[in-house]
Parts: C-alpha cells; structure tokens; sequence
C-alpha cells in the first residue's frame, strides 16, 4: 500500500477541492437531522408557526455568527445589484422552502421527501448546460435517466390503484427541487459577489417575514407545546444555520453539482434516523428507487471527476 508523503497530505486538506467536499458532507448529515426534526415539529404545529419559531431563531443564530467573526459590516455594505440579486433569491428561497416542508407535513414518512430531492441535482444538471454552458456527454445522460427513473419508482404509492399511484404531496417536492435547482444554479452564478453567510441571512429573513405574514393573515397564535418547541429550536440550528451555511460555503471551492451530488445520499441517512425516531421505514422498492437515484448521480460525478 502507498503511504503519502506528510506534505502531499497536507496539501490535500487544505486543497480548496477537499475543503468544498468536506463543507458539502457536513451539510449532507446537518439536512439529514432536518427532516427529522422539521417532521417532529409539523407533527404539532402548523406551517406558519413552524416558519416563524424555526427561521426566527436561525436569525438569532447568524446575527450571534455574525457579530462573533466580524461578517455583520460586510452585510451591511450592498450595492444596487448585489440587492437585486438578494431580493431575487430570496423569493425563489420561499418558494422551494415553502414546498419542502410542505411535503414534509403531509408526506408520513420523512425519507420519502429526503430521498426525492435528489431529482434536484438532474435539474442543476440541465439548468447547468443551460446557462452555466457546462458540457454532459451519454454517460452523464444515462445517470439523468436513471436519476428520474428513481424518483418515479420512489413516488409510488398504490401499484393496483391509477388514481393513487404517486404518494400525495410528491408534487410539492418536485415544486421545490425546481425552485432550489435555481437557486443553487443562481446562486453559484453571483457567489463571488456575496459571502456565504450573506446568502444564508437574506433566506431566513425572507422565510421569516413570510412565516409571520401567514401568521397573521391566517389568524395563528404562536402557543406550541415544549416538545415542538425543542424540535424546532434544535432543527433551526441544524438546518437554516448549519445546512444553508456550510452548503453556500461548499459553492465556493467546488462546482455546484458536485456539492449536491455529494448531498444526495441524505437520504439513506435520513432513512437510518426516521426509524430509530418514528419507527418508519419506506417499502423497499421505494428504497430500490433511491439507490438507482445514487447510482445515476454517481456516474454524473464520476464522469465530471474525469474531466476535471
């Protein structure tokens, strides 16, 4: 066996490709723990007070960030287009968070969501050749197709039963895995412009203000019960925080697809933690499904590793 040499290991940890991956894994195992924690609290509460507790402390959590590393003076300092393009995500933001969770409160089994999100990466894929103008060959079609072709298998619900074939509330996953394909693929485009903290604030204040617009149109009052509240505020650490940050921090050192093709095996994660939590498991074609959709995203990465 090889042994490296001590600086050729040191220069592959502080390499920016490493670094993009292990931000990029971090993320996979914090978003894993989301929809755990985000189905616990749905469970007992509705969805405007779910966004107001959950985004409301994930601000307290990036205004303490950002005071303690100095990153609020940058925040505070936006040119004309750099508001723009915050505005412009920020409601692309709402509308594929929005739907996830969504699809969480009515989907039963948290993995099912998890493991459909990795149509997202197939849509970064074609919106990348789009407007990135990056270049996929036969290889990478065949993981696109087996991609979808696990997502469909995983979307079953009633084999014998046309009118209930697809899982009520996969539509809202597809909605949200459009929407967040744009995000990341915008987002990559104008990162040199914003730092990854910036990104991840201008999220959770939009959702924020949306939570409490909801809040109030649909006469809501914010008394939850202090399990809910616990989930909430542990998930809010997790995901809007923890999740948003090190996955904007992962666009910096490697491209976007590769950062969510790595995030694409949440949901074996989240399988593993929904039956230790819920005691659910989804049925096995289901998680056949999914592993066609890791196997397809791997021939995607491991042709764009080849080309690199």
């Amino acid at each position: 066996m090889e042994v490296l040499p001590l600086g050729k290991i040191i220069y592959m940890y502080q390499s920016s490709s490493f670094k993009g991956y292990l931000y990029a894994v971090i993320a996979t195992i914090a978003l894993s723990n989301v929809y755990i924690f985000s189905k616990a609290a749905l469970n007992e509460v509705n969805l405007a007070q779910f966004g107001v507790y959950w985004f409301g402390f994930a601000i307290i959590w990036n205004i303490i960030f950002s005071i303690s590393t100095g990153k609020f003076k940058t925040i505070r300092s936006l040119s004309s287009f750099q508001k723009r393009q915050l505005f412009g995500i920020g409601i692309v933001e709402i509308i594929a968070t929005v739907s996830i969770f969504i699809a969480i409160k009515i989907i039963p089994n948290p993995t099912i969501p998890s493991m459909l999100r990795n149509l997202e990466p197939v849509l970064i894929v074609i919106l990348a050749a789009i407007i990135l103008q990056e270049k996929y060959n036969r290889i990478e079609s065949i993981g696109v197709i087996l991609t979808l072709l696990g997502t469909i298998v995983i979307s079953i619900n009633k084999l014998n039963d046309f009118s209930q074939f697809f899982i009520t509330g996969v539509e809202y996953v597809f909605i949200s895995c459009v929407f967040y394909a744009i995000r990341t693929i915008w987002s990559k485009k104008v990162i040199h412009h914003f730092t990854a903290h910036a990104l991840n604030l201008n999220k959770v204040v939009f959702l924020f203000i949306t939570s409490v617009i909801a809040l109030l149109i649909t006469k809501q009052d914010l008394l939850v019960t202090n399990t809910a509240l616990f989930y909430m505020f542990i998930g809010s650490l997790i995901g809007p925080f923890l999740t948003s940050y090190t996955q904007f921090l992962s666009f910096q050192h490697i491209d976007a697809s590769r950062s969510t093709l790595v995030m694409s095996t949440t949901g074996f994660i989240t399988l593993v933690l929904s039956y230790i939590y819920f005691g659910k498991l989804p049925y096995i074609y289901q998680i056949l499904g999914g592993i066609i959709t890791v196997f397809g995203l791997i021939l995607l990465m491991y042709k764009r590793k080849q080309q690199a």
